[in-house]
């Protein structure tokens, strides 16, 4: 007798997209995120995850995180899609630093 699914959450894939998009990752409240898809201009340059939103009263958008922004590192490991991103902050106890690509600048915001 296991628990049943949340029938909100809709299949695996969707689930990790709406919790991510909806800022509730524990590690990184406020802030949604994409996958780069073919569509995007970036797509095949740039490795990471694309902000999609980011909440104004939150950490990241205090520390600059803005949308738009690539975040291709979480502490150093480089992340190429959710996937990969949701797995390393979900290891990750305490603070850490993204590595944000903007633009042709390359920074580091830390999160506490």
């Amino acid at each position: 007798a296991g628990e049943k699914p949340d029938p909100r959450l809709g299949a695996i894939g969707k689930q990790r997209s709406e919790n991510l998009s909806n800022g509730n990752h524990p590690e990184l409240p406020g802030v949604s995120v994409s996958n780069l898809d073919a569509g995007s201009p970036l797509y095949g340059q740039v490795r990471g995850i694309q902000v999609t939103a980011v909440a104004r009263d939150s950490e990241a958008y205090m520390q600059g995180l803005r949308v738009g922004d690539i975040i291709t590192a979480v502490n150093r490991t480089p992340i190429n899609n959710e996937e990969e991103f949701r797995k390393v902050l979900g290891k990750i106890k305490g603070g850490f630093a993204l590595r944000i690509q903007r633009q042709d600048q390359v920074f580091y915001i830390v999160i506490q």
